[in-house]
């Protein structure tokens, strides 16, 4: 009985875990992920060194338009600016907001590819 209630749990838990979204912001040097977890070095080596990929309800997307790019730049600020008194755990959750947003935003308008 323990066994099939771990089971159902861990069941649950990956059903969830797969419709969250994965970001990826590469610039330069920097990468930063958020979402569901993802392979940086394999993003990477497909799309170089300055874009936007992400996931969106099953399909993947990559940007490297410089005005979106900028716009994703401004999301994660709030990461280097020692001056917040956020948790870094609220600030991740409001960057993952922001970045749901702006990724819903890029596909309606066609930009993302």
């Amino acid at each position: 009985m323990k066994s099939a209630f771990i089971a159902a749990l861990l069941l649950a838990w990956s059903l969830l875990a797969g419709t969250r979204d994965s970001y990826v912001y590469v610039h330069d040097r920097v990468s930063i992920t958020n979402g569901a977890p993802v392979s940086v070095k394999r993003v990477k080596a497909r799309y170089g060194t300055s874009f936007f990929w992400f996931t969106r309800d099953g399909r993947t997307y990559v940007m490297r338009d410089e005005a979106a790019l900028r716009r994703v730049r401004a999301v994660y600020a709030p990461l280097f600016d020692g001056r917040t008194r956020q948790t870094p755990e609220q600030i991740n959750k409001r960057i993952e907001v922001q970045l749901q947003a702006l990724a819903g935003e890029f596909v309606r308008s066609g930009l993302a590819r």
